[in-house]
């Protein structure tokens, strides 16, 4: 067996430069909807007879940072927020979308999604007379005079995947876990089945 000549490998070092180095930072916050001057808020929804709905609506700021000497050109940002149901942990896709990004040399950008609004009830066991109490994950419910449990509804935000693509190929990535990671996928011949460029249609309010 030939020896490997020493100045190939010097000729390939100086061909092919490594690759810009990405980091993919997310998270989910609050949204803040400006109001006009003199306008205000939304009255609270007042307590039913059953368990309170909780409303979340949030935003995903993921911010992308170069950690290379040299800029990184033609970076597809693509996100995802995933939510889930809180009776059968069922995944459903919230939002998502794309960004076109080209980051400096030890830069940073940063790319905040559309506000996501979903609404749902947690599992619950209240009385009648409306005074609501937390459902107790192990023993059974009292008896139906006292109180009667119901069951969730809606959708509520479980979390996150962010990718950046160059050249058809993910060169980083933060996905919140690997249930979410399975969801998703890889660019290519690799999606998950909630894996879209496209943002989910919205139902008209």
């Amino acid at each position: 067996m030939k020896p490997f000549p020493l100045w190939l490998f010097f000729c390939l070092a100086v061909a092919s430069p490594a690759s810009a180095v990405l980091e993919l930072t997310g998270e989910i916050l609050n949204f803040r909807e400006k109001r006009e001057p003199g306008e205000k808020a939304p009255a609270p929804m007042k307590a039913g007879p059953g368990p309170r709905p909780v409303t979340q609506h949030k935003v995903l700021t993921v911010t992308v940072r170069n950690a290379s000497s040299r800029p990184e050109q033609g970076i597809t940002l693509r996100y995802w927020i995933i939510g889930r149901d809180p009776k059968t942990s069922k995944p459903a896709l919230l939002d998502g979308g794309e960004a076109q990004l080209n980051v400096k040399s030890n830069g940073v950008e940063v790319v905040t999604s559309e506000p996501v609004k979903t609404t749902y009830t947690p599992p619950s066991l209240f009385r009648q007379a409306g005074a609501a109490r937390p459902a107790a994950p192990a023993p059974k419910p009292p008896a139906a005079e006292e109180g009667r449990t119901v069951a969730p509804t809606g959708l509520r935000i479980a979390g996150f995947a962010i990718q950046a693509v160059k050249d058809g190929k993910v060169v980083a990535e933060n996905v919140q876990d690997s249930s979410i990671k399975a969801l998703i996928g890889s660019e290519g011949s690799k999606p998950g089945p909630l894996f879209s460029v496209d943002r989910p249609q919205k139902p008209e309010e």
